[in-house]
């Protein structure tokens, strides 16, 4: 681990992520509807996003989810 020192200057932090998805879907376990915009997870991390952008010296790099044809893959895990 480096620790900047009295000569170092932080010039800038990278954080890479991809956006949350922003569709609308089904659940196949429970057949149920879900709004992926609005769920916990998509909101706190819009709320990161948000506060990295307003942080000096981060640059935030933001790819795609790209949800197609709502297609859903359950593969069963062995254990």
């Amino acid at each position: 681990m480096h620790f900047l020192g009295d000569a170092d200057a932080l010039y800038r932090i990278f954080y890479y992520d991809t956006e949350p998805l922003m569709e609308k879907g089904h659940n196949p376990i429970t057949k149920g509807f879900i709004d992926f915009r609005k769920t916990h997870v998509a909101l706190q991390q819009k709320a990161l996003f948000d506060s990295l952008r307003r942080t000096p010296n981060f640059a935030l790099r933001l790819g795609k989810t790209i949800w197609r044809n709502n297609n859903w893959i359950n593969k069963r895990l062995s254990i």
